[in-house]
């Protein structure tokens, strides 16, 4: 269940004073269901995507590669796309809530 969007958790974090620094994603393991990969109710096939996974994200802090891996989260954030949602904001300079 999806409660907030990044734009309804950044317009959230907005009226509550912060200012949106950064957003970015988890890898998005619903991609595995797209690929035809059933890992719901199946622990084997969920533990292969999980692996796949973690040796992506592994695969990505090679030199050279990290820099691709944060546009990529990136990326993903902007489209709405991620397992998790990750925002950094920081109080605003203001001081006060924003409306």
């Amino acid at each position: 269940i999806n409660y907030f969007t990044f734009d309804s958790m950044a317009s959230l974090m907005r009226k509550a004073g912060f200012e949106i620094i950064e957003t970015s994603a988890m890898f998005p393991m619903d991609l595995f269901l797209l690929m035809g990969d059933r890992y719901v109710g199946d622990d084997t096939i969920g533990r292969q995507c999980h692996a796949k996974r973690k040796q992506l994200d592994i695969l990505l802090e090679e030199p050279g590669l990290k820099d691709f891996k944060t546009e990529l989260y990136r990326l993903m954030a902007r489209h709405g796309i991620g397992r998790e949602m990750v925002i950094y904001g920081a109080k605003s300079s203001e001081g006060k809530r924003k409306q």
